[in-house]
């Protein structure tokens, strides 16, 4: 009987591992890329829930403009869904609060951003809120949102409108993942959340 010496791999035995390796690297880059993905929307929600605090902090802490004055009307921020990947923030001007039309923008402040657009804007009138925001148990706000947050720590929504909400909210929406993310502003006390939904459309 002939023995053969193995003497390594043979062609096919290279070639079939060369594809193994690379169905592999493609399944584990299409994963890195789709959690990369999934990150912006979260990072996104973030930075908006975080616009709503600065503006908070700013009317509680008496942030003073350039000309050293404290607006009249505390600090807002502006949502329109004519403009959804676009979220500003500004100077009340006056007690009247006549808000975004007549107030001073915060350059600084202006969130641009890309791939993320806002979806839905609503308020609740209750104190009470049981659902996540723009679901049952909330009203549409319309085209536009501005919360303009006053010294003393209360907020108001859409004032020129005379909203009677008590809770308002909204969803931004990831055009690459179609994820959605939640941010929720309470009018009662100031506190501002926000979180991603656990559903996808």
């Amino acid at each position: 009987m002939k023995q053969t010496t193995s003497r390594g791999f043979t062609l096919i035995d290279l070639m079939v591992a060369a594809v193994i390796i690379i169905i592999m690297f493609s399944y584990v880059l299409a994963n890195f890329r789709t959690a990369q993905f999934s990150g912006e929307i979260d990072v996104s929600n973030k930075r908006l829930v975080n616009l709503f605090k600065v503006a908070r902090n700013y009317s509680l802490g008496g942030q003073l403009l350039a000309n050293q004055s404290f607006p009249d009307g505390g600090y807002g921020v502006y949502l329109n869904l004519n403009s959804p990947s676009t979220a500003q923030m500004y100077a009340a001007l006056d007690q009247s609060a006549n808000g975004f039309s007549d107030g001073e923008l915060i350059p600084a402040q202006t969130l641009n951003f890309k791939d993320i657009t806002l979806i839905d804007l609503c308020g609740a009138v209750t104190d009470e809120i049981t659902t996540l925001p723009c679901q049952s148990g909330w009203e549409d706000a319309g085209n536009y949102l501005e919360v303009i947050f006053d010294e003393t720590g209360g907020a108001v929504a859409n004032y020129d409108a005379g909203s009677d909400f008590k809770h308002i909210g909204g969803v931004i929406k990831s055009s690459r993942t179609n994820q959605q993310a939640f941010f929720m502003v309470s009018l009662l006390s100031g506190g501002v959340t926000g979180n991603l939904y656990d559903r996808r459309d």
